[in-house]
């Protein structure tokens, strides 16, 4: 397709979305382009006998590990959402080796894992919930 045509394929979509809000537009244009690409992802190249889009083995989201300590341990959780003031992640920890000692405390790492985690939005809701 050259150039032209492409324009006014362009201008066509354009002249669609214009009746709708910003929102709504670009909702439509996101789903369109997920259905673009996954009707396309197992179209072969011809010449090359090929996926045109394959897959980066590294791109592919692997399930995580077992749940974290502190994910297991509601009096841990509890503790932690419970914390008086605003703590780093190390002052977490140690608050939490002193509250539960030092085999059932989490570590830095588990903490920071956690306290990333609740940031992260959730990928059904796009709450920014921890279900890990």
């Amino acid at each position: 397709m050259n150039a032209l045509k492409i324009d006014l394929h362009a201008q066509r979509v354009v002249k669609e979305l214009e009746s709708m809000s910003i929102n709504d537009a670009l909702t439509v244009l996101h789903k369109a382009f997920g259905i673009v690409i996954h009707e396309n992802i197992n179209v072969i190249h011809p010449e090359l006998s090929q996926p045109i889009y394959p897959i980066n083995p590294n791109l592919v989201r692997r399930p995580r590990g077992g749940v974290s300590k502190i994910e297991r341990d509601p009096e841990i959780k509890a503790f932690i959402y419970n914390l008086p003031m605003y703590l780093t992640v190390i002052q977490i920890a140690e608050e939490c080796k002193k509250k539960f000692g030092i085999k059932r405390a989490p570590s830095k790492s588990a903490v920071h894992r956690y306290v990333q985690g609740l940031s992260k939005p959730n990928s059904e809701t796009y709450e920014g919930v921890n279900h890990d």
